[in-house]
């Protein structure tokens, strides 16, 4: 029959609304006002400053996520499978040497799958926050990242707003 598309735009006052055109729309009742207007959208001050390791296999998703999250605020560092992960919170060694304020974990790669990168920092004693993202959405996958030892869980693709929240919960934990 069709498709409906669902566009958010960070408004944070009325004259965003009137510079975009969207007024009209706005007093026919076609966006919500509470949500476009809100002045905390797209903002996530607990994340400001925060070190966080995003490990993706993909470039292109890899680049999006890093934009995202440094737009607000945050210095992200990467890796692009388990191994570097590891590498990288260990500097090569043995044992836990740099403790991020969150670790975002794709689930499916090559070289070392999350999995097992989740599961061998836990083994290591790492106890910072890790957050499983994933395109597995199949039942019983949120509660096997959790099991791996992951401390959330995310589904590709998501929100913008959702990796923010998630995110601000485990570095607001951590800090």
């Amino acid at each position: 029959q069709g498709s409906t598309f669902t566009l958010y735009l960070p408004l944070h006052n009325a004259s965003d609304v009137e510079r975009i055109g969207l007024q009209e729309s706005l007093d026919a009742g076609h966006v919500p006002l509470e949500t476009e207007l809100d002045p905390t959208v797209g903002q996530a001050p607990v994340i400001k400053d925060a070190e966080i390791l995003l490990v993706e296999d993909s470039p292109d998703v890899r680049d999006s996520m890093q934009a995202m999250l440094e737009n607000a605020g945050a210095k992200v560092f990467t890796a692009s499978d388990g191994q570097r992960a590891i590498d990288a919170i260990t500097l090569g060694g043995g044992g836990i040497s740099k403790v991020y304020d969150l670790v975002l974990l794709d689930m499916h790669m090559p070289v070392k799958n999350g999995f097992d990168t989740v599961s061998e920092l836990r083994d290591l004693g790492y106890t910072g926050g890790v957050i499983a993202v994933t395109a597995g959405v199949l039942d019983g996958q949120r509660q096997k990242c959790l099991t791996a030892g992951c401390d959330d869980y995310l589904a590709k693709p998501f929100a913008i707003a959702d990796l923010l929240e998630k995110s601000a919960v485990l570095i607001q934990r951590a800090r």
